[in-house]
């Protein structure tokens, strides 16, 4: 379980002074929900998402995930435990590498590095079934450099592999924005997976009714930071 118990965040501003983004922030998220963040532009949506992430340290008040503070968790530890897709299919990811090479990657993120080989024949049987499982027909194209793909098959690849570890969280900003109909089923049964096999929670900022609606099974919504 995440909580959130009275958090509250600043910004400097042009002088110096703290400017509150933030104020008393109190949730708590469960394994397998599927989160919503909504509200109007300013209104402190990316700065939650931020600190979900554990990239801001709260002002005031706590986070913390399974009975343990974020300020106690390393950097290491936060790669592992929770993951992040934008909107940009482009980034979080290595575009010169193959496509399993990325995979493999995705797949050790926030593991201790070893000695051992990063791809083995396990590895590469691993990514065909979990491709052949989304119906991603690119099992064919492993060694194909990524930025030989289309944003739309980019994008669904960066949700895939932000799955493959064993976080958590999964932090999501709009990102369906640039996809058709069908590559969007394939990211919400994606999303699916990892609720139900990983119990991990997700949180999504969107502007699409749509996803909220249908799919999300609680809305934070906030106006003026405040929930």
């Amino acid at each position: 379980m995440l909580i959130f118990e009275n958090v509250s965040f600043s910004y400097p501003n042009a002088i110096g002074e703290f400017q509150r983004v933030l104020k008393d922030i109190s949730f708590s998220a469960s394994p397998g929900e599927f989160i919503a963040i909504t509200g109007d532009n300013g209104a402190g949506k990316s700065t939650l998402m931020k600190m979900i992430k554990g990239q801001y340290p709260p002002l005031k008040g706590q986070i913390s995930l399974e009975g343990q503070p974020y300020t106690a968790l390393s950097s290491l530890e936060k790669a592992r435990l929770i993951a992040y897709v934008g909107q940009d299919p482009e980034k979080s990811t290595f575009p010169h590498l193959t496509l399993e090479e990325n995979l493999s990657i995705a797949t050790d993120r926030g593991r201790r590095i070893s000695l051992s080989p990063a791809l083995t024949s396990t590895k590469r049987h691993y990514f065909e079934d979990v491709l052949e499982r989304f119906s991603i027909p690119l099992k064919d194209r492993l060694k194909d450099p990524l930025k030989v793909f289309s944003g739309g098959q980019r994008q669904i690849l960066n949700l895939l592999m932000a799955t493959l570890s064993s976080s958590k969280i999964l932090i999501l900003d709009e990102p369906t924005a640039a996809l058709d109909g069908q590559a969007t089923q394939k990211a919400l049964a994606i999303i699916q997976d990892f609720r139900t096999h990983q119990q991990g929670i997700v949180f999504m900022i969107t502007h699409d009714p749509g996803l909220v609606e249908g799919h999300c099974s609680r809305i934070l919504r906030l106006h003026q930071g405040q929930l």
